[in-house]
């Protein structure tokens, strides 16, 4: 078994700092898969993958970074900020049909992190699950 890098308490609380930014308010915590999300959240922040800045930016280190055609890695984090304009999430999903779940998590992903779509469906799902996570709390 693996040893935290953060402390659950500590770990907690930061995700706590992040809902409170984003005014997450309690009756949306208490439902049952945005609990979920955020056990998520806290276990990745456990394990040393995911950081809140002080800016309430969460930032999530890679375990298996995208890597071009060479083996070099060309991205190994995503910063995702706490704030979702309306138009950023439209330009970010103009191409992308409703039917396709995938490509409007990778849209999300896109508008939250500034990160070219076509990279971020490149990422491992390990990683997406704490990506996407993220995403559902803008959702």
């Amino acid at each position: 078994m693996e040893e935290n890098v953060v402390s659950e308490k500590i770990a907690t609380a930061e995700i706590e700092k992040w809902l409170d930014h984003k005014n997450v308010n309690g009756r949306k915590r208490a439902k049952k898969d945005i609990k979920a999300n955020i056990e998520t959240l806290m276990y990745a922040i456990c394990d040393g993958d995911l950081t809140l800045d002080e800016e309430f930016n969460l930032v999530q280190k890679l375990r298996n970074p995208v890597k071009d055609k060479d083996g070099k890695p060309v991205l190994t984090e995503l910063s995702f900020i706490p704030r979702l304009l309306l138009g950023d999430v439209e330009a970010s999903l103009m191409n992308v049909k409703t039917d396709n779940s995938i490509g409007m998590l990778a849209a999300y992903t896109s508008a939250l992190t500034g990160v070219n779509s076509g990279l971020i469906r490149k990422i491992d799902t390990d990683d997406n699950k704490t990506s996407q996570a993220i995403v559902m709390f803008f959702l």
